[in-house]
């Protein structure tokens, strides 16, 4: 088999194998969930995630939690999104 075709279907397994931002972030949480402290290379062996990746997502997800929550409502066929005044108050 040449080198190439070798390639491509590497390149198919590779992809097909990728998390969705998903699955990333529940397998941080399924490695929390024990209520231990743990640092990012006990996160990344718990979770089956690289390091620089848990390091990224967990930033994103401390930035995120400082925010107020976010709701959903389906009106119709659309969604409307919007800060609950409740949640406002209490910033």
């Amino acid at each position: 088999m040449s080198f190439t075709k070798k390639y491509k279907e590497h390149s198919k397994t590779v992809r097909a194998k990728r998390k969705t931002q998903a699955e990333l972030i529940e397998g941080i949480f399924k490695a929390l969930k024990d209520g231990r402290s743990h640092n990012a290379d006990e996160i990344s062996r718990l979770s089956g995630l690289n390091w620089s990746s848990v390091i990224r997502w967990l930033d994103l997800i401390c930035l995120i939690q400082n925010y107020p929550k976010v709701s959903r409502e389906r009106v119709g066929r659309a969604n409307i999104f919007q800060i609950p005044f409740e949640e406002l108050r209490r910033r």
